[in-house]
């Protein structure tokens, strides 16, 4: 027995030391860089596959970027993404555990679900508007802008204006919009169509305006590929009428919110953070990997997304709790929501997610 001791000192001491490295290891990103988080197998959590839907909108760049560059994997995670029309009809499924991460507006449909007691809640920014990203834009058809049919905001009075869903952040915004002219929504038509199909109606005249999100609206707003003229034309800036706003953020369903779930959570926001640092400065313009990956989920070519103006990435993954409540306010004086008390901030988003995540990767400075 006496031989074996150098053996078995030598396997303890290998032992503790690799339990060590294996314990010292969130604080090797302590700088907030994006260096690798090495995760081990998710033994004992029962979710490992993920699905999450997106809009195709480079506002949503945070989850392509985090797809594209691995690191959703790199958590041991594997993903799926579901493209949708708008945020809202991805409530159903995440409060049904049909889908794990939601994106997009912060929409009435979400307002309701939380306050019918579904298992949604935000946890993470997308784009927010702010000054030198203003990716946001209602479009004003070139044409009527060349005859003198419109000239500023108050003439666009009794005209078309698509918006990609009703009773939610799109329509929020144009009211935003056009209460810059004297307007309110109710002072024009809306037209509901998804944002790929915004361009096209521009172009053939089936509708007058169209609130867009960049790149859609640099496609619309630059000349074409071969010089065509501009299918339409900004009037102003949105940063004029709202100075900072959160204009997209991501939901956690049912399945991510359960107790037993909770590392697989937490991975996912690792993985969305790491993406959201990614997205600083001008790097949907110089990173080719962030560009191609905007570019491969919008469907625009990669020309356009350099032309692109892309929203403000909190890169520690920082809510604009004001923003949400702003927008609640609306829907609620609209007479949208199910409830008529306003829901208190804590009662819509979930922080427990971004802080574990800014433990493990550091904060970004």
């Amino acid at each position: 027995m006496k031989a074996n001791r150098p053996f078995r000192i030598t396997f303890l001491l290998i032992t503790v030391l690799m339990l060590c490295a294996c314990q010292a290891q969130p604080n090797a990103v302590a700088a907030g860089k994006n260096l690798p988080v090495a995760a081990q197998p998710l033994a004992d959590c029962p979710l490992k596959s993920i699905k999450i839907g997106y809009i195709p909108v480079g506002a949503l760049a945070p989850i392509f970027v985090a797809y594209e560059k691995g690191y959703f994997a790199e958590q041991g995670l594997e993903v799926t993404l579901e493209s949708f029309r708008t945020g809202g009809e991805m409530i159903a499924p995440l409060s049904l555990g049909q889908l794990d991460v939601g994106s997009g507006e912060p929409g009435t449909a979400l307002f309701n679900a939380i306050a019918q007691g579904l298992d949604v809640r935000v946890t993470l920014p997308n784009g927010l508007l702010a000054e030198g990203h203003n990716y946001a834009t209602v479009a004003i058809r070139k044409a009527l802008i060349d005859d003198g049919t419109v000239a500023a905001v108050a003439d666009l009075k009794g005209m078309r204006l698509a918006v990609n869903n009703l009773r939610g952040m799109t329509e929020y915004y144009a009211n935003e919009y056009l209460g810059s002219g004297g307007l309110t929504i109710d002072d024009v038509e809306l037209v509901v169509l998804p944002f790929p199909e915004m361009l096209q109606a521009l172009e053939n005249g089936a509708v007058d305006a169209a609130y867009l999100q960049h790149p859609l609206a640099a496609a619309a707003l630059n000349p074409g590929p071969n010089g065509e003229p501009p299918v339409a034309v900004e009037l102003f800036s949105f940063t004029e009428v709202i100075e900072s706003q959160q204009m997209g953020v991501m939901f956690y369903g049912k399945n991510l919110l359960k107790a037993e779930n909770e590392e697989a959570a937490n991975r996912v926001t690792v993985a969305l953070i790491k993406a959201l640092r990614d997205l600083q400065g001008d790097a949907w313009q110089s990173d080719a990997a962030v560009v191609a990956a905007i570019s491969k989920y919008t469907g625009q070519s990669k020309d356009v997304i350099r032309q692109s103006i892309i929203s403000y990435f909190e890169p520690n993954g920082v809510l604009d709790g004001t923003s949400l409540l702003d927008m609640q306010s609306y829907y609620l004086e609209r007479g949208y929501t199910e409830y008529s008390t306003p829901l208190p901030l804590e009662d819509i988003i979930v922080t427990d997610f971004q802080e574990e995540a800014i433990e493990r990767l550091g904060r970004f400075e």
